[in-house]
C-alpha cells in the first residue's frame, strides 16, 4: 500500500483522536467544547477521499498480486 495513503491516514486518526478526547475531558468537566461545521466537514471528506485511496490501493494491490479470487478458483 502507498506509503504516502497510510501516513496520511494515521494523521487524520490522529487528529480525530484528538478531537474526540477534547471533546470528553470537556464534557466530563461539564462544558461543551464549540467546534466549527466547517472543520468537520473538511475532515469528514478527507476521511471519505482517504477511505476511497485505501480501497483503491487494496483492490490494486490484490489484483496485481493474483491473490484476487474469482468465482471459478475454488476459494
Amino acid at each position: 500500500m502507498d506509503r504516502e495513503v497510510l501516513r496520511e491516514l494515521s494523521q487524520i486518526g490522529s487528529n480525530v483522536n484528538q478531537l474526540a478526547r477534547a471533546v470528553n475531558v470537556a464534557a466530563r468537566g461539564g462544558q461543551r467544547l464549540e467546534v466549527e461545521a466547517a472543520a468537520v466537514e473538511a475532515l469528514r471528506v478527507e476521511v471519505v477521499r482517504l477511505t476511497a485511496a485505501v480501497t483503491a490501493a487494496a483492490t490494486s494491490s490484490r489484483t496485481s498480486s493474483g491473490t484476487a479470487s474469482s468465482a471459478g478458483d475454488g476459494r
